[in-house]
């Protein structure tokens, strides 16, 4: 501008004969009769005194025009300085209402109250200042892929924002949205996310938004004779490793969103990493949520893949525990039926028909278990086992309880005495007894053992120290294995405990093989006597033929390696033929012998 003036003096003129003035200014006009009158781009007229040339008043113009943008560009700025210097000033104001604790949210977001907006909490709205619904629900689709986006309609702007638990989409229709607010809106949700964990960090769980298993535990005691119902993710570990840890947290956020949609209760908890809670009122509320939501699960569960870029389809396998009257003790004894082999068939559950009488059962077992215990009750039966070649024998010593005229099996007892910590007592037990049979008798006794018994510290130690004490050989001691489903994941801890045992001088032996977890690199990697063929295959050889070629396969497997083999359950004349004819080396079962407590 001192530059276009600057011209004007060196033109010659002396600024007192030049005005300008806005156009539609006529009385201003007329003051000046005298002055030449030249419009000048569209709002303004230059007025000049005296005589002078057009190529005068051409530079003139020029140099007035120059002037007039210059200022014309001075005042956007100042007055763009002064909108944002009110903004400024509301957000302040905002924020020292808000935070006093006088303010509602409305005011935290006062800056936006000439624009449309709505604000999303944890998947749920609470706030809602003219958006319709179709455009906050293809928005929140847009966040699920992305954290920030903004699109253009007509000259306006839609402006959608991704911080935690929180999303914003703001619509402004005329022009679009300055950068400077979208800045603050930034700021505005990290300040709310951060209150929000502040508030509920004990309360709500970070990935999911779902309230905790700490707040479940305190919302008890408000909950009793209420329904709940307990969800299990049963392929989640498969889903971690199928699609990768960070797709998991994507199904687990996802899997309680939808649970919390679709129950419609304020009380949906994750209570365990794959296991959820909800509260209802009762329990037709709590079976009908199970009806629905199996069936709304049935086409999986979708999440997008940022690798893929694009929308996977991940299918989810859920089990149930429907709780019709909530106790105070129903949550931990949930959580272990849940573990429990006995139910794992069955995706409902329901807690007072099937858990609870179960629990009694086990309940009264442990007392049973712990007065056989201290009354000396806890006593071996002898089953014979026979050589089918030669006629010799060997016993197996079966853990019995004797309580009165009843006599308790494992099956009635041996779940309650392994979850309470009682096993290895009665494993010791029996060992023991054992042993004194065998010192009295001279006979060849087989003892069960598990996994978990050579896998204790002292196992080895006291086994030998036992034997040497009582002077029996260890060539009259069978050590049974029994298979199981963890075999393969510990047989490299308890290869070294059974070599150590083959090499003092003991038979090892597996028990159940063929139940289901069978491999047969077992027969390679262990220091294996005797296979015993799981009864579950003998019992109904005459009418199963695949039984047949499982149980003819085994005997051939285990003649190759030098392995004796025992049928278990030869229960008639029949079955005993049949496993003659195939070839095996010791039959067991009611047919030969039924057990007995004295040899």
């Amino acid at each position: 501008m001192l530059r276009a003036l600057s011209d004007c003096i060196k033109e010659g003129m002396n600024l007192e004969d030049v005005k300008v003035i806005l156009k539609g200014k006529k009385d201003i006009l007329s003051m000046y009769p005298e002055y030449k009158k030249i419009p000048i781009l569209k709002n303004y007229i230059l007025l000049i005194k005296g005589e002078i040339s057009y190529e005068k008043i051409h530079k003139l113009r020029n140099i007035f025009e120059d002037i007039i943008k210059t200022f014309q560009e001075s005042s956007k700025k100042v007055k763009k300085l002064e909108i944002l210097e009110k903004e400024l000033e509301t957000i302040l104001r905002a924020n020292e209402i808000f935070f006093s604790g006088e303010g509602s949210l409305d005011d935290f977001f006062l800056f936006l109250r000439n624009k449309k907006y709505v604000l999303i909490e944890n998947n749920k709205v609470i706030l809602n200042k003219g958006i319709d619904e179709f455009s906050v629900t293809t928005s929140l689709g847009k966040l699920k892929k992305v954290e920030e986006f903004s699109t253009s309609f007509g000259k306006g702007e839609t402006y959608a924002l991704k911080v935690g638990m929180y999303q914003i989409i703001v619509q402004s229709e005329n022009k679009t949205l300055d950068p400077f607010l979208k800045k603050v809106l930034k700021s505005r949700l990290m300040w709310l996310n951060k209150i929000y964990y502040e508030k509920y960090q004990y309360s709500v769980d970070e990935l999911t938004g779902l309230y905790t298993r700490k707040k479940f535990l305190n919302d008890l005691p408000m909950f009793k004779g209420k329904s709940c119902i307990l969800i299990n993710l049963k392929n989640f570990r498969f889903i971690n490793e199928i699609y990768s840890p960070h797709i998991g947290d994507k199904v687990l956020h996802e899997f309680g969103h939808i649970l919390k949609k679709n129950s419609k209760s304020e009380n949906v908890y994750r209570i365990f990493g794959d296991k959820f809670a909800i509260v209802f009122n009762n329990d037709i509320q709590s079976i009908n949520f199970y009806r629905n939501i199996v069936k709304y699960l049935q086409t999986g569960l979708k999440v997008f893949h940022e690798v893929l870029n694009e929308y996977v389809s991940v299918n989810i396998q859920t089990k149930y525990i429907i709780v019709r009257k909530i106790d105070s003790n129903f949550l931990e004894r949930s959580m272990i039926a849940f573990k429990k082999t006995a139910y794992q068939d069955k995706d409902l559950i329901f807690y007072e028909d099937t858990i609870m009488p179960q629990i009694e059962k086990e309940l009264s077992s442990l007392e049973i278990i712990q007065k056989a215990i201290e009354t000396d009750k806890v006593v071996p039966a002898f089953q014979k086992i026979v050589n089918i070649n030669d006629g010799s024998t060997y016993f197996e010593a079966l853990m019995r309880i004797k309580s009165g005229r009843k006599v308790y099996l494992p099956g009635d007892f041996l779940t309650p005495a392994k979850e309470t910590g009682l096993y290895p007592k009665l494993s010791n037990i029996i060992f023991d007894k054992v042993v004194e049979v065998i010192k009295n008798t001279g006979k060849r006794i087989s003892i069960n053992i598990e996994l978990t018994d050579i896998l204790r510290k002292n196992f080895i130690d006291y086994t030998i120290m036992k034997i040497k004490r009582s002077g029996i050989s260890p060539d009259n001691v069978v050590f049974e294995l029994t298979e199981t489903e963890d075999m393969g994941q510990m047989i490299k801890y308890a290869q070294d405990v059974l070599f150590s045992l083959k090499k003092a001088g003991f038979w090892i032996s597996i028990d159940d093989f063929g139940s289901g977890y069978s491999n047969f690199s077992y027969l390679t990697q262990l220091p294996i006597d005797i296979i015993k063929i799981d009864g579950s295959l003998i019992k109904n050889l005459e009418k199963n033929k695949k039984n047949l070629l499982i149980v003819k396969s085994i005997i051939s497997m285990s003649k190759l390696l030098n392995i004796k083999t025992v049928a278990e359950f030869v229960h008639s004349k029949e079955t005993y033929r049949i496993v003659e004819k195939l070839g095996v080396d010791y039959v067991q079962g009611y047919y030969i012998e039924k057990p007995k407590f004295k040899l």
